[in-house]
């Protein structure tokens, strides 16, 4: 009767040992997939948010062009660009031109003199 009770412990430590182990191997299969997954996540949050960044980006820059649109629309709008980019002027008027002076630093110069003449 003992060596059949140890004939069975041993049947279940021979197959209690490699179940363990391929347990132990299927979770770490399912955490590194878990840790895949995770990484494919947060790389998707981020794209996402550089996307919708762009995307006001250029929201905003169709809502400036819009309005350039609108005022280029008007006969005073297209004046002032031709103004802009053309330096024209209409017949009878003439040109200032403002220039800034440079201001102009005088750097005073001092002579160095050698430390045995200060006594």
């Amino acid at each position: 009767m003992a060596t059949v009770q140890g004939k069975k412990r041993k049947k279940r430590y021979l197959i209690g040992l490699p179940m363990a182990i391929l347990a132990v191997v299927i979770l770490l299969v399912f955490v590194r997939a878990t840790w895949k997954m995770y990484q494919r996540d947060a790389l998707s949050r981020e794209n996402l948010k550089t996307a919708e960044e762009q995307l006001a980006a250029l929201e905003a820059r169709e809502a400036d062009l819009q309005a350039k649109i609108k005022m280029l629309e008007t006969p005073r709008g297209i004046e002032e660009e031709i103004r802009a980019n053309f330096s024209v002027v209409k017949e009878g008027e003439k040109v200032i031109s403002l220039v800034e002076e440079e201001a102009t630093t005088t750097a005073t110069t001092t002579e160095k003199k050698p430390w045995w003449r200060l006594f």
